[in-house]
C-alpha cells in the first residue's frame, strides 16, 4: 500500500502546475524529439524511427491537452508561445519532408495523435457552444 501511495505522490509531483511548468515540459519533449530526428538521414532510418516518433507525437499531444485543460481552469489568461526548441523541431521536420516520401511517412506517423487532439478540441468547442 505504501508503494502505491508513493507512486501516486510522485505522479502528482510530476504534473505541471503553472504555465512555466508546461513550457519547460514542452521544451523537454521537443528536445527529446529533436535528438531522435537529428539521427535520421534517409528514408530507411525514418521508417525505422516511426514507433519512436509516434510515441513522441502522442506525448506532445498529451501535454497539449493537459496545457489546454490548465488554461481553461486557470484564472489567469496567458498564451503559450513557440520556444527555441519548438522552432528547431519545426525546422527538423521540414528537413525530413525533403527526404523522398518523408512527408507522407511523418504525416502517417503523427496522424493518430493529431486526430485525438482534433477530437478533443472539437469537444471543447461543442461544450462552449452549448454553454452559450
Amino acid at each position: 500500500m505504501k508503494k502505491f501511495f508513493l507512486a501516486f505522490l510522485m505522479l502528482l509531483g510530476c504534473n505541471p502546475s503553472s504555465y512555466e511548468d508546461f513550457q519547460l515540459e514542452g521544451d523537454a519533449h521537443c528536445r527529446k524529439m529533436l535528438n531522435t530526428l537529428k539521427c535520421i538521414q534517409d528514408r530507411q532510418q525514418l521508417l525505422q524511427a516511426q514507433p519512436s516518433l509516434r510515441q513522441h507525437f502522442e506525448d506532445l499531444v498529451d501535454l497539449m491537452i493537459a496545457a489546454r485543460k490548465f488554461q481553461q481552469s486557470s484564472l489567469e489568461a496567458k498564451e503559450f508561445y513557440p520556444s527555441f526548441y519548438s522552432i528547431a523541431l519545426k525546422e527538423e521536420l521540414k528537413r525530413l519532408y525533403e527526404i523522398e516520401g518523408g512527408r507522407e511517412i511523418v504525416e502517417r506517423t503523427q496522424k493518430q495523435a493529431f486526430l485525438r487532439l482534433d477530437a478533443w478540441e472539437r469537444q471543447i468547442v461543442k461544450k462552449q457552444v452549448k454553454a452559450r
